[in-house]
């Protein structure tokens, strides 16, 4: 009777095996024949059956790209072609190969076209377009350097878009000193960061931009989901000492990891965190940061942190990593 329940099992098992392995190969037929939701349905339902698989979630997810491509091309909807842009990059492969990014960075420009090409309704749709082609240009340049077709929409969006940036970024500028309002001051820092972005020798941008970041550099900013704010730092002999504030505005938990800080110069030079030097200050009874997690009941910590750089250095900005893609920064002025 035994063997005869082994000889079930090794039967269901085999079967579904065959099963998955079956279903993978009609995706892969269905995608290589442009059906994509079929493509998708078939390797999603592969992926529930074999959890652990993700050696095909680049067919996944350049399906989603594909499918969100024609349906902007049949309705002119750009939000059903982003709908699909971020379900794809759910699926982005861990180790993608070279030949995957020349196509993700394609899509990535298509999506990037397909926003400039939306009439916006009012002004501030008209903002969001531009940001939204602004940043999948930029991501697709980051993934495939030799998308010369990106480069060139660049140089087109700094033709139409340059001076509007830098005239909104000194206006805001301007408006903030009157009304001593931070926000204003972090939207002018935006527009203008973006200007330099396509002019980064514009030493009248860089002047403007240093003074904001003196109004900045103390205060958290809401719009960012996880923002750093710093009250003040010192250059000692053994570290850099600053007081640090760092608030989690998502409603998912993040695991602040001291590990994940690190402290940049001018010249791109990076410090970790100096842990032995802020043991020593706790012992004076200095709050100090630590691991911890920022949720919504304890959403921001404030306290001291120490970096291991040398005395008198140009500072550039803090960073900390979230993840793979993602981090809260500050800049000095």
């Amino acid at each position: 009777m035994r063997g005869f329940t082994y000889l079930i099992l090794v039967v269901l098992t085999f079967s579904l095996i065959y099963c998955g392995a079956d279903l993978v190969e009609e995706g892969k037929k269905a995608y290589s024949n442009g059906d994509y939701t079929q493509a998708i349905n078939l390797l999603t339902e592969a992926q529930k059956e074999d959890s652990t698989n993700r050696s095909y979630n680049d067919i996944i997810c350049m399906a989603y790209l594909y499918r969100g491509k024609e349906l902007y091309q049949k309705t002119r909807n750009v939000k059903a072609f982003n709908g699909n842009f971020d379900k794809a990059n759910k699926y982005l492969p861990a180790n993608p190969t070279v030949e995957f990014n020349k196509k993700y960075g394609q899509m990535l420009l298509s999506l990037a076209k397909a926003y400039y090409a939306t009439k916006p309704r009012n002004e501030e749709e008209k903002e969001f377009y531009f940001e939204n082609a602004l940043n999948r240009i930029k991501q697709a340049m980051a993934v495939d350097s030799t998308n010369s077709a990106a480069d060139s929409m660049l140089a087109q969006l700094k033709v139409d878009h340059f001076q509007n940036l830098v005239d909104k970024g000194e206006s805001l500028y301007k408006k903030a000193g009157r009304r001593g309002n931070a926000d204003l001051y972090f939207m002018a820092e935006y527009y203008l960061k973006e200007a330099l972005e396509f002019e980064p020798d514009n030493r009248k941008i860089y002047n403007l931009l240093n003074k904001i970041v003196q109004k900045t550099l103390p205060v958290l900013n809401y719009r960012e989901d996880v923002s750093l704010a710093i009250a003040g730092f010192s250059s000692e002999r053994k570290a850099l000492i600053m007081t640090l504030s760092i608030k989690n505005y998502t409603t998912e938990p993040l695991f602040l990891n001291l590990a994940n800080f690190k402290l940049v110069d001018s010249d791109g030079n990076k410090y970790g965190v100096n842990e032995e030097e802020m043991k020593k200050r706790e012992l004076f009874g200095e709050t100090c940061i630590k691991n911890t997690v920022l949720n919504q009941q304890n959403p921001s910590v404030t306290g001291i942190i120490a970096f291991n750089a040398p005395k008198d250095v140009k500072l550039a900005f803090v960073n900390y990593h979230i993840s793979k893609n993602k981090f809260a920064r500050k800049y000095f002025p």
